[in-house]
Parts: structure tokens; sequence; C-alpha cells
């Protein structure tokens, strides 16, 4: 069975098997559910941890943190994340 897939005009996307047609939406932020994300804001570390966004930016800069500046905005590799928790005992 071959299922085909075009935009509709609701903001989804229509299912085409047949006869049946259904409409799914896309996740607001774009990304894929039950997926998890590669990297983390500095906004999701500062909550995370309860420290300010300029210590995050302090440590990625130290190269206590590996991340990326992207327009103007940091993520944090998830991976050095977890490495620094274990480092100093979150």
């Amino acid at each position: 069975m071959q299922v085909e897939y075009k935009k509709s005009g609701e903001g989804g996307f229509v299912r085409k098997q047949g006869e049946n047609a259904s409409i799914t939406k896309k996740p607001a932020s774009g990304a894929t559910p039950g997926i998890l994300k590669k990297y983390f804001t500095t906004s999701q570390l500062t909550t995370r941890w309860g420290v300010s966004a300029a210590t995050i930016i302090r440590l990625i800069e130290e190269g206590q943190l590996r991340g990326l500046k992207i327009r103007g905005v940091y993520r944090v590799e998830r991976q050095s994340v977890k490495s620094y928790e274990n480092k100093v005992s979150f």
C-alpha cells in the first residue's frame, strides 16, 4: 500500500490511503516527537542548573562545555552537559 502526503491549507499534512484521508499537524517546534534533541540552549541550562546565562557562556568559552554559536545563540551538546554534570556531581 502506498502512502502519499500533501500539504493542506490548515497548516498540516493530508495523508491519503486509497479513499481515506486524515490531517496530521506538525509539532509547533518543528521537532520530531520522541527523539531527544542533540543540543541544549543556554536558557534550558540556566533553568536546569540554576545559574546565569553568563555562567553557561563562560563555561563554553573556557572549554568546559562543548557548544556552538549559531546566529548569535549558543547551543551546548547534550553529551557535553551529561559529562559536565558527572564531573561536578549535580
